[in-house]
């Protein structure tokens, strides 16, 4: 979570308007290198949106569409962080609104309600995870996790009860938010 604040914070104060934030376990798949360069192209759509590369939209709304890659819009969100674009606006906002860490930051980018960032998912993915690569933080994750099979049953459905309210009350319309409007124009 630190590291990703942490970069978050360069892209914040960086000159660029759009930046891209990979682990250290990324593998580039094919597309990626034409969807890119293309986002060079048309930086200022990006500046207030965090797109994930990293795990292929199934349902939702295309907002836009650059070198053959769909930008979706979904209540449904992935957790991986292994690779996204991350704007200028939006770095900014995301640390002004995720100054108290609760959760693995993967977790944390699903609650699209709280952070208030918008965050689409490509169609098809352009990066993944090095199939030699391991998480290196799995471990520290294994002490946090309840010892019984009913404590996880039990927290794992206080969390789905709360996304799920969360996604009711904060449904995704494009058209209802002004910069994923503002996106669709520049692309």
């Amino acid at each position: 979570v630190l590291g990703h604040r942490a970069i978050w914070r360069k892209v914040s104060e960086g000159p660029a308007p759009v930046a891209l934030v990979c682990e250290d376990d990324l593998r580039l798949l094919p597309a990626c290198g034409d969807f890119l360069r293309s986002v060079a192209g048309h930086e200022a759509a990006f500046a207030h949106a965090l797109i994930k590369l990293d795990s292929p939209a199934r349902a939702g709304k295309v907002v836009g569409r650059l070198a053959g890659v769909d930008l979706v819009l979904t209540s449904r969100l992935p957790g991986c962080t292994t690779g996204y674009l991350l704007g200028r606006d939006a770095a900014t906002t995301l640390l002004a609104q995720t100054r108290k860490v609760s959760r693995p930051i993967d977790m944390d980018l699903k609650h699209y309600w709280e952070h208030h960032v918008p965050i689409l998912l490509v169609r098809p993915q352009l990066v993944s995870v090095r199939p030699d690569g391991g998480s290196s933080i799995e471990f520290l994750r294994a002490p946090t996790k309840p010892l019984t099979p009913w404590r996880r049953l039990s927290r794992n459905l206080r969390y789905q009860w709360a996304m799920s309210l969360g996604r009711l009350r904060s449904p995704l319309y494009v058209d209802r938010i002004p910069v994923l409007r503002e996106m669709r124009e520049m692309l």
